[in-house]
C-alpha cells in the first residue's frame, strides 16, 4: 500500500488566538505530523491596513485542496510561502512528500465544502471571545509592536464581524470539539484518541453535541448570515425593525434545508421553534434566545442570546480596560 492510500487528513479551525495552532504543533512534535497552515494560501494584499485577512476571499483555498488530495494521493507538493512582512506570496516554495498524518489548520479550513470532502476528522478548537481577544492583543500589539487601537479597531470591523459569519458557523462540521484554556496535554490527548479509537466519531459526535460554547441561535445566525449575504448585525436590525430582507422562496428553502441537515433533530424539533420552520420563524427564535432541542426552555435566555451577548460585551471592555492600564505601567519611562 503506497503512504497516500493511508493518509489520514485532519482539520483544525478555531477563531482567532483561539489556540489551535499551539495544539497542532504539540500534536506534530508527538507525531510526526505534516503541517499545512493555511496562511500560506493569502493572495497578494495591495493595502494591508484594509485587507481582511479573515475573509476566505482572501485566500487560495482551490490550490490548498488541490495540494490536500494530490498528497492523499501519494503525490508531492509544492507548498506555498506568504511573506507577511511585504505581504505579497513569495517565488520560493517548500516541497513536501505524502505522509501518514496530514494537519491543514486555520481559522477558515472547516468553512470549505471541498476542504472538509478529503478529512478524515474535522476539528473546532473554541475559547470564549474575552479570552481570544486578550490573547490577540499580547500577540499583536505587545509581541509585534502594533499599537492597541489599531488591534481592536481590526478586531470590530473585521475579525469579530468575519467569525461571526463565517468562522463561528462552521464549528457545526466539526466532529471533535476541544477547549482552546484547557492544557495543551489534554487537548492532544484526545485529538490522538479520535484518531485511533475506533468509536472515534461516535463520541466526537457526543462532544459536539454537548458542548456548551457553541450555542444554537449563534451557528443559526451566522449560517442564514453566510447564505443571505447580509451581516449579524444587520439581520437583527431587520428584525428588529420588521423589516423585509427580499429573499427569494429558493434560497429560504435552501437555508431551511441545510438547517436541518447540520442539526441534529432525534430528540424532538427545537423547543420554540415553530411549525412549520420558515426563516422567519427562525429569526424570531434566535432573537428569542433559541435552544437546540435539549429540553432547556426557550424563556431562560441561552448562552450567545442578546442577554448573554451583553454580559459578554461588558466582560469584553472590562479586559481591554484592564489590558490597556496594565500596558501603560509596562510602558512608563
Amino acid at each position: 500500500m503506497e503512504v497516500g492510500d493511508s493518509c489520514k487528513v485532519v482539520l483544525v479551525a478555531g477563531g482567532t488566538a483561539s489556540g489551535k495552532t499551539s495544539i497542532v504543533q504539540a500534536l506534530v512534535a508527538q507525531t510526526g505530523a505534516l503541517h499545512i497552515a493555511h496562511d500560506r494560501y493569502y493572495i497578494d494584499a495591495s493595502d494591508p491596513a484594509t485587507h481582511d485577512f479573515d475573509h476566505p476571499d482572501s485566500l487560495e483555498t482551490a490550490l490548498l485542496v488541490a495540494h490536500v488530495g494530490r498528497l492523499k494521493a501519494g503525490d508531492s507538493v509544492d507548498l506555498p510561502r506568504y511573506g507577511f512582512p511585504t505581504h505579497r506570496r513569495q517565488r520560493e516554495t517548500d516541497r513536501v512528500g505524502p505522509t501518514d498524518l496530514v494537519i491543514v489548520e486555520g481559522i477558515l479550513v472547516l468553512e470549505s465544502a471541498e476542504l472538509r470532502a478529503l478529512a478524515d476528522l474535522c476539528v473546532y478548537v473554541d475559547a470564549p471571545d474575552d479570552v481570544r481577544l486578550a490573547r490577540r492583543i499580547q500577540r499583536d500589539a505587545v509581541e509585534r509592536g502594533r499599537s492597541v487601537q489599531s488591534v481592536l479597531e481590526r478586531y470590530e470591523k473585521m475579525v469579530r464581524p468575519s467569525h461571526e459569519r463565517f468562522v463561528g458557523p462552521s464549528a457545526v462540521f466539526a466532529q471533535l470539539v476541544l477547549d482552546g484554556t484547557t492544557p495543551l496535554r489534554v487537548s492532544v490527548a484526545r485529538l490522538v484518541a479520535a484518531l485511533d479509537g475506533p468509536d472515534a466519531p461516535l463520541v466526537a459526535t457526543e462532544l459536539r453535541r454537548n458542548t456548551v460554547s457553541l450555542p444554537a441561535d449563534v451557528v443559526l445566525l451566522g449560517l442564514v448570515s453566510q447564505k443571505t449575504g447580509y451581516s449579524a448585525e444587520e439581520l437583527d436590525l431587520a428584525f428588529e425593525l420588521g423589516a423585509d430582507l427580499g429573499i427569494d422562496s429558493v434560497k429560504q428553502a435552501e437555508i431551511i434545508s441545510e438547517i436541518q441537515a447540520r442539526f441534529d433533530f432525534d430528540r424532538g424539533p427545537p423547543i420554540g421553534l415553530e411549525e412549520p420552520m420558515t426563516l422567519a420563524a427562525i429569526l424570531r427564535w434566535i432573537d428569542a434566545g433559541g435552544h437546540a432541542a435539549s429540553g432547556a426552555d426557550v424563556r431562560t435566555p441561552a448562552k450567545g442570546s442578546s442577554v448573554d451577548r451583553s454580559w459578554a460585551h461588558y466582560r469584553l471592555w472590562v479586559l481591554i480596560v484592564f489590558v490597556l492600564g496594565l500596558m501603560a505601567l509596562y510602558l512608563r519611562p
